[in-house]
């Protein structure tokens, strides 16, 4: 799916395993739309990781559309990020924005990764990014505390030209911490012009505003007090992420954490203060 503009760049977009879509939209269109750069959406509609049969197709369709384009640059998060990373020599990009980018889910080569159970297929045997996989400088966003994808960035940063942004307390979800136009148009604009040190300071910045993030602080903070024993001071925290994103991944695992403890039952709320200082 192509978006035309008259821009220097153009940017291919790779969306995540779960991202469903209609007609012909797909994953950040309305993103780079309101950017007014050139786009180039390749859709995914199951998890295949973009090794299909298929791949080859899309892949000649890809390099027409963004032939005319000076500066070519791939977008993707999770699964998507693996896939702009994985065909960037092909698509001979010259920029890749990867928010929390995989390296494999080959049983053979990420045999910890639960991933491998349900979304690993025969076609993707031996699907780690290689050095001769890539070109272009990556941006790679991660939380280097949240272990899974550490270790698949660990893998990564050896096969390439890698700049690493860190963003701590994100966890898996790096990407909803930087929604809209204000947060990614200037952080596409920094790595496009190869500005690392402005592309963490705008991460930085945009990520302490998101609510999202604000949560995700919560929570993690409330699972401390619960490891310390201070059940008291886990409600609070509780109230305070699910009255911001209930569906935030820490606040979930704190709501079932307390609830396997016996201190909170199913679906009670969890109390009326709230913790402050997020």
């Amino acid at each position: 799916m192509v978006q035309p503009a008259r821009s220097r760049a153009v940017v291919v977009c790779f969306n995540w395993g779960k991202f469903q879509t209609e007609g012909d939209r797909f994953y950040a269109d309305e993103l780079i739309c309101n950017l007014r750069m050139s786009a180039v959406g390749i859709v995914s509609k199951r998890p295949h990781w973009y090794l299909c049969d298929e791949w080859p197709q899309a892949l000649a369709a890809a390099r027409e559309a963004m032939a005319s384009h000076v500066l070519k640059v791939g977008y993707g998060y999770s699964m998507g990020a693996y896939a702009a990373l994985k065909h960037s020599k092909a698509l001979g990009l010259d920029r890749v924005l990867a928010f929390s980018p995989q390296w494999s889910v080959d049983p053979e080569e990420a045999p910890w990764d639960e991933r491998k159970d349900w979304a690993f297929t025969p076609s993707m045997k031996g699907m780690g990014v290689r050095a001769g996989d890539r070109a272009g400088r990556a941006y790679l966003f991660v939380d280097p505390g949240f272990a899974l994808d550490w270790w698949h960035v660990e893998r990564l940063l050896p096969a390439g030209d890698n700049v690493l942004v860190p963003m701590r307390h994100c966890g898996h979800d790096t990407m909803r911490m930087l929604t809209g136009r204000e947060s990614m148009g200037p952080i596409l604009q920094a790595c496009l012009h190869a500005k690392p040190a402005d592309a963490l300071d705008i991460v930085r910045r945009r990520r302490r505003l998101n609510t999202h993030f604000r949560a995700y602080l919560c929570g993690t903070r409330g699972l401390r007090r619960l490891n310390a024993d201070d059940s008291a001071g886990a409600l609070r925290w509780l109230g305070a992420g699910e009255a911001l994103v209930p569906e935030a991944s820490p606040v979930q695992q704190l709501r079932l954490r307390l609830t396997e403890q016996g201190l909170l039952a199913d679906n009670s709320p969890s109390t009326e203060g709230a913790a402050s200082g997020t």
